[in-house]
């Protein structure tokens, strides 16, 4: 796992690539490498910072040159399969153990289909001297980023926005959608990013630019909307189903379990990574190591989950206990690596910071088992919420006339009342009610600009050109991939455990299981008594019954007394900025201010999650001296 900095064109100086790499120097502590070479329009500056994982030894250094084809590369992330690419790949001596050789190799004999033959996560860039040409491409699903930049005849990129700025290479001016994007979903919806001209590549995309460092294509190689609509299993789940499901699961976590280095993994308590502990403990000669955190409060308790977990399958774990103070004091430094404003996140920079200090340089994360498993109220909710499409509109306006007057309706109900008043009674619209922190209106209201972009427009971004499948169900499912998971969880996942050096691997996200899960018709992938019965069923045997079948929890920091106690005083100065640092980001700094003390008071039309999206925006701006 790397972070990696690139500068094609004929308009930058070395002292950009220099700057841009060492501020990264969190995401590669163990070595780092510079390289510049002519082109026939300029110069191809490469900058990459390792942390070593596979060959620890010097022969991994990057970026690394293909003697054969001078081809040259820089890298980040993990290709589980590379061992058995070099069985399949012409004879050559490799001069080291490392995923990075291989890939190169492949990419000597496949060229830009490479990405086909690929099993992981990863980020990448290769110079191709013969033909001129750069080749980037990101994975499947998004787990490692590509941020770019493409102006003044001068294309940059890198693993974090953080070096982009540190380098000079993109303007520190924020977008104004963008700004709405983050307001209405605590995170921007790719492939738009807070700043202006600054962009993310789209997951399962591979991009080629030319010497003068201009985009020449752009591809999609893989979308997961391809197997939802075309691969539909009609028939119901069997033992065989479930077996396939159980072997990809135990597939997935065994090819993850490459490394030179101490593996560890993230314990909720939860279905997700019990699954992934319990098939790592079986997988692995050696005995795992486990972090949990808990909470004193009450609803967020987490910890006897996890070490039941433990206790069954005898790992070495570890539950800390976390307390406001203790989110207080490592704020700052949490803001300073966010790369990216974000309302989630913070959980996974504590676990991380707990994991990498107790020995582990890879940890394994049960993410991702939600959305490929029907875990969220959302796949129960949004299929009801689109059957009210067969009500009338007329009566459907006087339902949501009569409950309007109601007193002390919570956020929740109002956002559905909005939603019963629509004329747009698609999924897009549903989902993009009830994920939404900012609706239209709240935002309209808070913001400078009367002319706003409506959520539902921010939701067809996020999901690009491809088509929603045909049930409900596995509409939700990939409208929370697309949406929720690549745009917030991942991208935090990425960000906050590379501030501590930790490599975090997804099995549940592996291609082959989401294929596979996709396939299957979502008439069968909710049940009303059973949360995520599909895994549920396939797993219950190797659980205990305690965690198996508890309750849906949320791994989520109690924010909501937090705010209102204990991180009153560190919020509240920021509300109390002046009027120009509201209007720096867009915003109305009475109207700001009226939601920080209707907050105060109780009022419940005003959510935690209302107060830390504006903090957390207006902190970050101020921490990058970024403004519009």
């Amino acid at each position: 796992m790397c972070g990696i900095v690139g500068i094609l064109g004929n308009n930058w100086n070395g002292a950009s690539l220099v700057n841009a790499t060492k501020a990264m120097s969190h995401r590669g502590p163990d070595d780092s490498g510079i390289e510049i070479l002519p082109t026939k329009s300029g110069r191809l500056g490469f900058g990459h910072r390792r942390l070593s994982i596979l060959d620890i030894s010097a022969a991994g250094h990057q970026p690394m040159i293909d003697p054969i084809t001078q081809n040259m590369i820089i890298y980040n992330g993990e290709i589980y399969n590379h061992r058995e690419l070099r069985n399949i790949l012409p004879e050559r001596e490799f001069q080291s153990s490392c995923d990075t050789e291989t890939l190169l190799a492949a990419y000597a004999q496949w060229g830009e289909s490479v990405v086909e033959h690929l099993i992981g996560m990863y980020a990448f860039a290769i110079w191709n001297p013969h033909k001129q040409e750069l080749f980037l491409a990101r994975d499947r699903i998004g787990i490692k980023p590509l941020y770019y930049t493409n102006n003044q005849g001068t294309f940059n990129f890198a693993s974090e926005i953080k070096a982009l700025l540190a380098g000079n290479m993109t303007s520190k001016r924020l977008d104004p959608e963008s700004i709405e994007s983050y307001l209405a979903f605590g995170a921007v919806q790719a492939p738009k990013t807070i700043l202006k001209d600054t962009f993310l590549l789209p997951p399962g995309h591979w991009m080629r630019v030319n010497a003068e460092g201009r985009i020449i294509e752009t591809q999609q190689y893989w979308s997961l909307s391809h197997f939802f609509s075309e691969f539909d299993r009609t028939d119901k789940p069997n033992n065989h189903i479930k077996e396939e499901i159980y072997s990809s699961i135990k597939q997935a976590v065994s090819d993850r379990l490459i490394s030179d280095v101490p593996l560890g993994a993230f314990l909720s308590g939860g279905i997700d990574s019990s699954v992934v502990v319990g098939m790592m403990a079986a997988s692995s000669e050696n005995k795992p190591k486990t972090f949990c955190l808990d909470f004193d409060e009450g609803p967020y308790q987490e910890g006897k989950y996890a070490e039941l977990i433990a206790s069954k399958f005898q790992t070495d774990h570890k539950t800390t206990m976390v307390h406001p103070n203790d989110l207080i004091s490592r704020l700052d430094k949490a803001f300073y690596f966010m790369d990216q404003p974000t309302c989630d996140g913070i959980n996974s920079y504590f676990v991380s910071e707990i994991a990498r200090q107790n020995g582990v340089t890879v940890a394994l994360s049960g993410q991702g088992g939600d959305e490929l498993f029907a875990g969220y109220p959302s796949f129960y909710n949004l299929p009801k919420a689109i059957k009210l499409s067969a009500i009338p509109i007329w009566l459907r306006h006087i339902i949501g006339l009569s409950l309007s007057p109601l007193k002390n309706l919570s956020a929740g109900w109002n956002c559905l009342i909005d939603f019963v008043n629509s004329e747009d009674m698609s999924m897009f619209n549903a989902y993009a009610h009830i994920r939404s922190i900012f609706g239209d209106y709240l935002r309209k209201d808070i913001l400078q600009t009367n002319k706003i972009t409506k959520d539902i427009d921010f939701i067809r971004m996020a999901i690009g050109h491809d088509k929603l499948p045909n049930h409900p169900v596995d509409q939700v499912s990939q409208l929370e991939i697309y949406c929720y998971l690549m745009n917030t969880l991942l991208r935090d996942l990425d960000t906050f455990s590379m501030a501590h050096s930790l490599e975090v691997r997804v099995p549940l996200l592996d291609h082959r299981l989401l294929e596979l899960i996709a396939q299957i018709s979502g008439a069968y992938k909710i049940d009303r008594h059973i949360n995520k019965h599909l895994l549920v069923k396939t797993m219950e045997k190797s659980l205990p019954y305690e965690v198996v079948h508890r309750p849906k929890g949320l791994f989520w920091f109690p924010w909501n007394q937090w705010l209102r106690t204990d991180l009153s005083g560190k919020i509240k100065p920021v509300f109390n900025s002046s009027k120009s640092d509201f209007e720096s980001v867009g915003l109305q700094a009475d109207k700001v201010h009226n939601l920080w003390n209707r907050f105060q008071k109780g009022d419940r039309l005003v959510r935690w999650l209302h107060i830390w999206t504006i903090y957390v925006l207006l902190r970050w701006c101020e921490e990058k001296d970024v403004s519009l």
